[in-house]
């Protein structure tokens, strides 16, 4: 059955580092010019820097740290009776955040039901020409004609859990299955990840995407310089971003190729088959 928590029933928070004073400047800016400093708090994230790693951990203090700080704001959101907005520091909320908070009871209405709503992921299958296809065009109708889709998350989510509003009705769910991942020796993302897959939970992302990751933070406290460390990882992000509302797709343009620019060249055969590729998402490619 649809959720019947009350639109206003929303609380949010954001997860930052007590050392992370700029991102957290930058939190309290957004939120306050989005209108909504009254519905959302600080939460202060558990750094991973001070934590001692258990032997036999695969995870880095600073994973632990993420997995730790999101279990914290799970816990919170237990007492509070409505959804909870979840978001690490790193977020960019786009012009339609806060008319699509407003009327969140009405996209959710529309769902037999739900767990999570993911504002903004990490994508699943970008190597899946077709998929991506797909996903670009129906973006790009929803943009042109300014509509928000909730779309099924199950085959859309690869990782990142930097956005995510946890359905009221069912926040003792979510908290106890998240939990029980702090054994598991995986990311907090690619537990919930699981989850997911096996359908232990519901999961639903916006598109486009009503967050994204601010571009002024390409220095993740997990990551690393993302930038410099695994160019890789920012070429997706890029892609990431030009998936969000009101993207300047333009810009993101450029500073693509301008970070490919200095890559080294691949061979003809490879070049061969990534202009096959752009051809395939281009209007003339016909189907044989």
């Amino acid at each position: 059955m649809p959720s019947s928590t009350s639109n206003s029933a929303l609380q949010g928070m954001y997860i930052n580092l007590a050392r992370s004073t700029e991102r957290r400047e930058l939190c309290e800016q957004q939120l306050a010019e989005a209108k909504l400093a009254d519905r959302y708090h600080r939460l202060e994230a558990v750094d991973g820097a001070q934590l001692k790693v258990q032997s036999g951990s695969n995870l880095s203090p600073a994973k632990i740290g993420c997995w730790l700080s999101h279990i914290d704001a799970l816990e919170q959101a237990i007492h509070f009776p409505g959804h909870t907005h979840i978001l690490e520091d790193d977020f960019q909320l786009t012009p339609v955040f806060s008319e699509f908070i407003g009327d969140l009871a009405k996209y959710t209405a529309k769902l037999d039901s739900w767990d999570i709503l993911f504002t903004d992921i990490d994508l699943a299958g970008m190597l899946n020409v077709s998929a991506m296809k797909n996903l670009v065009a129906s973006v790009n109708s929803l943009a042109q004609n300014n509509n928000i889709e909730l779309r099924d998350a199950q085959p859309l989510y690869a990782a990142a859990n930097s956005s995510y509003i946890v359905n009221g009705a069912n926040r003792q769910k979510v908290h106890d299955l998240m939990k029980d991942g702090l054994a598991s020796n995986l990311p907090n993302d690619l537990w919930l990840r699981k989850l997911i897959r096996e359908g232990s939970i519901k999961a639903y992302v916006t598109l486009p995407f009503v967050t994204t990751v601010n571009p002024v933070f390409n220095n993740s406290t997990i990551l690393g310089n993302i930038g410099s460390n695994n160019p890789s990882i920012l070429f997706a992000t890029l892609f990431r971003q030009s998936l969000a509302a009101g993207a300047d797709t333009q810009k993101l343009l450029t500073s693509f190729k301008k970070q490919l620019g200095s890559m080294p060249a691949i061979n003809d055969r490879s070049m061969i088959y990534a202009h096959l590729v752009a051809h395939f998402m281009s209007d003339d490619f016909k189907a044989y």
